[in-house]
């Protein structure tokens, strides 16, 4: 199969591929130099949405993550394997 480059260096991935990938209108690719094997190297980008937390909200996740002297001591132990 080949893809024929347009004046604005766009390219039209061809339908049967687009399915069976499962690439859809609005999808967002990572385009990287595959230098292995000379070429480019197309692949779906991962989309996470944002969050945005209050100061109250940050003190509870810190005080949620505060260890007890016990499970430090665990943890420490296990680190020094």
């Amino acid at each position: 199969m080949t893809i024929t480059i347009s004046e604005k260096g766009q390219v039209t991935i061809p339908r049967e591929l687009r399915k069976s990938l499962g690439i859809h209108k609005g999808d967002v690719l990572i385009a990287e130099l595959d230098s292995q094997h000379g070429g480019i190297l197309l692949r779906p980008a991962t989309v996470l949405p944002l969050e945005s937390y209050s100061e109250t909200r940050l003190a509870e996740f810190a005080a949620e993550d505060q260890m007890t002297p016990r499970e430090r001591q665990q943890l420490e132990a296990k680190l020094a394997l």
